[in-house]
């Protein structure tokens, strides 16, 4: 088991104070201990923030099927410790829900807005429903549009990282350069 201090000196001599551990993808039991662990100073590292990675992707890989039912789930993860929820997108009834509970009880958010999902929502409509954090730069290009839902990709276009991040370039100077 690789456990954080395994890497934190590296991270503490970078003078980092803190970590969000986006997802909690070694599990939120692990990165709670950990946390804890971080603040008993009984291992060298940075301040930890928990979030927990919300279990609704899209109308068909999900858990969570309604908008209560993400709130009763926020509620579940607030009590274990977490400080926040990453989001990958979400039914849009889902997520804005789930972003208003979120707003109650006091958790951060963070969403990777995945390319499926940015044509119902973008980083502008989920700010607006109380989302703290938009992750990387997806769903901030789309945001810009006046004209479309999202942005024209070149018919030879082929989905590899390097090709998604020159495309989102000329998007986004599209959108600050021509508006």
């Amino acid at each position: 088991t690789r456990y954080i201090g395994d890497w934190s000196s590296d991270v503490c001599s970078s003078d980092l104070t803190t970590v969000r551990e986006m997802g909690s993808m070694n599990g939120l039991g692990w990165m709670l201990d950990q946390k804890k662990r971080s603040a008993e100073n009984s291992i060298a590292a940075p301040r930890l923030l928990a979030y927990a990675y919300f279990p609704a992707v899209n109308d068909m890989l999900k858990t969570v099927h309604t908008p209560d039912e993400g709130r009763a789930w926020l509620r579940k993860l607030k009590d274990r410790g977490a400080d926040g929820v990453k989001f990958f997108g979400a039914p849009p009834a889902i997520m804005e829900a789930a972003l208003d509970e979120c707003g109650k009880l006091g958790l951060r958010s963070g969403c990777h807005h995945a390319q499926m999902a940015v044509t119902r929502m973008n980083a502008l409509t989920t700010a607006k429903w109380g989302l703290t954090s938009a992750e990387h730069y997806y769903g901030l290009p789309e945001a810009l549009f006046e004209d479309r839902v999202v942005q024209h990709f070149p018919l030879d276009y082929e989905d590899r990282k390097s090709t998604r991040l020159n495309s989102s370039h000329r998007c986004i100077s599209y959108a600050v350069f021509c508006l």
